[in-house]
């Protein structure tokens, strides 16, 4: 994640922060938000085909993450104002999901070809 410069309000009540214990990192902003859901649904569109076009992945990714198409648009383009909790939480659980699956696949893949190669 990109480092962001912090906002001054948020510099005023870090302070109280550190003494609670709460990691600095644990402060989001809604632009952190924003361009982490982004970044959750433009993988969810992947892979895609060369000279494809950016709305056929935003359809594709809609489809998989199970969300209106306009819905799944704003969250690409980093349009969306607010995002319900419960839709949040879905889309970090499709990606946690999908990176297990992408784990287990290059494990397989790397397993294949040592059965192949020896």
């Amino acid at each position: 994640m990109r480092r962001h410069k912090i906002r001054p309000d948020l510099q005023k009540i870090l302070p109280r922060l550190r003494k609670t214990g709460v990691p600095e990192a644990a402060v989001f902003t809604a632009e952190d938000v924003n361009e982490q859901l982004s970044q959750i649904v433009r993988r969810a569109a992947t892979p895609s085909d060369p000279g494809e076009r950016i709305n056929q992945m935003i359809q594709r990714a809609a489809r998989r993450l199970r969300l209106p198409a306009s819905l799944t648009k704003r969250l690409w383009y980093q349009e969306q104002r607010s995002v319900p909790a419960h839709v949040a939480l879905n889309l970090m659980e499709f990606d946690r999901q999908s990176a297990e699956l992408r784990e287990r696949l290059r494990l397989l893949q790397a397993e294949l070809d040592a059965l192949r190669g020896g």
